[in-house]
């Protein structure tokens, strides 16, 4: 007898961590799947660095949008988006914020995740702040940086490193 497990089943069973989170596309091991909170990064994919240095790493986005001084690439088969922001001096856009998608990608500590539980958040960073006044997040400081988890139904829908 085979036993399927069903789309519903398979997903709490990626965000409960007993099974791995299916990989959308193949990563660069440069970047790889871990988001170093304190860092701001996952991988060699850091805030600060060039738009062209990002697409080294990535590839070509799937969609790119410019908005003013920002621009915004759309990484959507890995479940990432990267905003650029030049200052109103010119010069080279630098990265300013990376936002998460896909449960693919995880924290160094407590391995949270798209789709791990706001309790589950708070257990492995006693520091996170969470807020519940319009869209529920919760945000975790290190200093000048900033991780925001978006919440919705008491799970991380979104995550976002940087600004």
């Amino acid at each position: 007898m085979v036993h399927r497990m069903t789309p519903t089943l398979a997903a709490a069973a990626v965000a409960a961590g007993v099974l791995a989170a299916p990989a959308l596309a193949a990563i660069n091991p440069k970047v790889g799947t871990t988001i170093n909170v304190q860092g701001l990064s996952i991988g060699a994919l850091k805030t600060g660095i060039s738009t062209s240095k990002a697409q080294q790493l990535l590839g070509k986005p799937s969609s790119q949008q410019h908005k003013g001084l920002s621009t915004v690439l759309n990484y959507t088969k890995v479940g990432l988006q990267l905003t650029f922001t030049r200052g109103t001096q010119g010069g080279s856009a630098k990265l300013t914020a990376i936002r998460v998608t896909s449960p693919s990608f995880k924290t160094s500590k407590g391995a949270i995740r798209i789709g791990s539980t706001q309790t589950a958040l708070k257990n492995a960073y006693s520091n996170a702040h969470c807020f519940t006044s319009g869209s529920p997040y919760c945000v975790v400081q290190s200093g000048k940086k900033q991780v925001t988890f978006i919440v919705s139904k008491g799970k991380i829908s979104r995550i976002q490193l940087g600004s």
